[in-house]
């Protein structure tokens, strides 16, 4: 959806207000620029300043919705989106937006809702009616879109993207003949439009009238020499005329400009074999394989490959990894078969055999004659060409794997040295008048914080382990000599010499609730260190020093004493936020994910702005399927400005609905 929505424009408003703590203006032009720059994390930060001293800004509320929108955070998107109504109601951009918003998330009905209300507030604007012209595409309601562009079209004559979408709804239709003449419209405006060169080229090439569609696909080259679509259109032309060699020539110029396009390598192994060239052919599915390992396509036909060639050890394992990716593979089983028998493995042979006809027989009770000789025949499929408008990891054949989304959980505070400690934003500091005083006594760079906690992040740690750099007190301050040890020794790993330490510091200071946070912190992470090294049957891993990654149900360890360390600070010191962000990762360690969540909770509640417990707080919503709830405490920290909650939206906004 987003490859094909308009490109965002964005025009900011012009706020003369100014108030005594913040100027209004600057924010909004600072923003503009930050979105010209693409740098949307930046706009979010901006937006939300501005949100947070004027409750009323529908307009930033605005603005930040399509900031969180271009970071794949749509439910975000559509939080601040639905805000701005209920602030606006008459606000026609924020209805265009949530609609496109809904309409990204497969939520049409929704979708077409908000456009009609757009379109009663802004009966003029184009854009709406352009929006929903390409929602009715993707709800494959082609005649309504066409409508909608012809609207469009009527509104604004010079509209180039209006002609190319209803084009392309034509051709859906089967109305060649009128894509064709919106594809011409297009080349009038702007003749040197190489894309639309390459969809007319397409047209022709699939009505088999080749020399029309090499016009057009030259025509699209010499506009532009970098065109992959052009190249790559232009080899399935010359592969329909049987000229194998231009072919292959326009497969590799496609690989000299994109040298990972995997589907190029696919297709061209598939020529070179017809031509005979197998060990080139044989280059060229490794590297399919190697770019999509977990595509039944590259893998399957390399089984092929290999047997020709006699390699027969290598096929066996190739046709055994497409039978893991597409279990009811019955052509996989029976070549396996036949692989097995040339191996002398008379047993496994006659298993495969038996494995392939079941798998046939099932299906062939079940399904109807054309989808069962689909299912059966994947030669078919196999030793076609595809085309750019099939999706390489077809559904057909489980082909690539979707995104892995693993759950990570930011580590725990405790104390450490800093040279120079990450710099809060002002809507993000917290004052802890105990921790101040604790940090104040000590004298040195000392923090409580959960960066830097390791040799390889931190140069004052590193300086520190020298001998030569050892900070030495008199002995009224002893205490303060075992908390420096203590974080030395922790940063090494050392956690046992560590907790000896941290032992002591506490016997001379047993009120300090941030000695036994920081011994709860070492705790956990022994424990968690140790369980690494039994990789096989460890089901949580936690970066000592990064993350915690969980992975699924969590293997048993033994948290009670950091627990009762952490309980004691939290006695101690029952109004500090961190304290209870610490219960809560080490909480979510033992697999209590309700416990980690009420902790978050509390620590919110004494510090709204905690992005490092939204985000903790999130992930687990996620890890427990509460999607909704999970992303709104992502998209809370993103505006926060932690890095780590953009990167979940972006990389995985896009797989949860809302």
């Amino acid at each position: 959806m987003k490859k094909l929505l308009i490109i965002l424009i964005l025009i900011f408003s012009c706020i003369q207000e100014v108030d005594a703590q913040y100027n209004k203006r600057k924010f909004y032009y600072d923003a503009q620029q930050a979105m010209k720059q693409r740098d949307y994390r930046k706009a979010i930060y901006l937006m939300t300043i501005l949100v947070e001293h004027d409750n009323k800004n529908f307009e930033a509320l605005f603005y930040r919705a399509v900031a969180k929108y271009s970071l794949n955070d749509f439910v975000g998107a559509k939080k601040d989106l639905t805000s701005a109504i209920n602030k606006n109601p008459n606000y026609a951009l924020a209805y265009q937006y949530r609609a496109i918003v809904n309409a990204t998330n497969g939520s049409y009905d929704d979708a077409l809702k908000d456009f009609e209300k757009a379109i009663e507030s802004r009966p003029d604007f184009t854009e709406v009616f352009y929006s929903r012209g390409l929602t009715y595409f993707l709800n494959q309601q082609f005649e309504k879109a066409i409508n909608d562009f012809s609207h469009c079209i009527g509104l604004r004559p010079e509209l180039k993207d209006a002609y190319i979408n209803r084009g392309a709804a034509y051709l859906m239709s089967q109305d060649t003949v009128a894509a064709l003449k919106d594809y011409d419209k297009v080349l009038e405006l702007d003749y040197r439009d190489s894309d639309i060169y390459v969809r007319k080229g397409a047209i022709y090439a699939q009505q088999k009238k080749y020399d029309l569609a090499f016009e057009e696909f030259n025509q699209a080259i010499y506009f532009n020499e970098s065109s992959i679509p052009a190249y790559f259109n232009r080899a399935l032309a010359h592969a329909g005329t049987f000229k194998y060699d231009d072919a292959v020539k326009d497969f590799t110029k496609v690989l000299e400009i994109d040298p990972n396009n995997s589907l190029t390598y696919f297709n061209r192994a598939l020529l070179l074999s017809q031509i005979g060239d197998y060990n080139n052919a044989l280059k060229d599915y490794d590297k399919v394989v190697e770019l999509t390992p977990n595509n039944v396509l590259g893998v399957y036909n390399r089984a092929m490959l290999n047997a020709k060639l006699g390699n027969l050890i290598n096929s066996l394992e190739d046709y055994t990894r497409a039978i893991d990716l597409y279990p009811d593979f019955a052509n996989a089983y029976m070549n396996r078969s036949n692989i097995k028998y040339l191996l002398n493995d008379m047993k496994g042979s006659k298993k495969d055999n038996e494995i392939a006809k079941l798998k046939i027989s099932e299906y062939k009770s079940k399904m109807e004659r054309r989808d069962f000789d689909t299912m059966v025949d994947t030669s078919k499929v196999m030793n076609r060409l595809l085309s750019f408008d099939m999706d390489f990891g077809n559904k057909e054949f489980n082909g690539v794997e979707g995104k892995r989304f693993d759950i990570r959980q930011l580590p725990q505070y405790r104390l450490t040295f800093d040279s120079d400690p990450e710099k809060l934003p002002l809507n993000r500091r917290y004052n802890v008048p105990s921790l101040s005083k604790m940090l104040g006594n000590y004298g040195y760079d000392l923090y409580f914080s959960n960066k830097g906690l390791t040799i390889k992040d931190n140069k004052l740690l590193e300086d520190y382990t020298s001998q030569q750099n050892r900070l030495t007190f008199d002995a009224k301050e002893y205490w303060k000599t075992n908390i420096f040890d203590a974080i030395i020794q922790s940063s090494q790993r050392q956690f046992s010499n560590a907790m000896t330490h941290l032992d002591n510091a506490i016997y001379f200071n047993p009120y300090n609730a941030y000695l036994y946070a920081s011994r709860a912190a070492a705790r956990s992470e022994m424990i968690e260190y140790a369980s690494k090294i039994d990789i096989a049957s460890q089901k949580f891993v936690i970066g000592v020093d990064e993350s915690v990654a969980i992975k699924g149900p969590k293997v048993k360890h033994n948290y009670s004493q950091a627990l009762s360390d952490i309980d004691s600070a939290i006695r101690l010191s029952p109004d500090v936020a961190f304290l209870y962000y610490n219960r809560g990762v080490i909480k979510c360690l033992s697999g209590d994910m309700t416990g980690a969540i009420d902790d978050y909770t509390q620590a919110l509640s004494l510090y709204p702005n905690f992005a490092e417990a939204l985000y903790n707080r999130g992930m687990i919503q996620l890890y427990i399927k509460e999607s909704q709830k999970g992303f709104l405490d992502m998209t809370r920290s993103s505006e926060l400005g932690l890095e780590d909650a953009f990167v979940v939206l972006e990389n995985f906004g896009g797989m949860f609905k809302d």
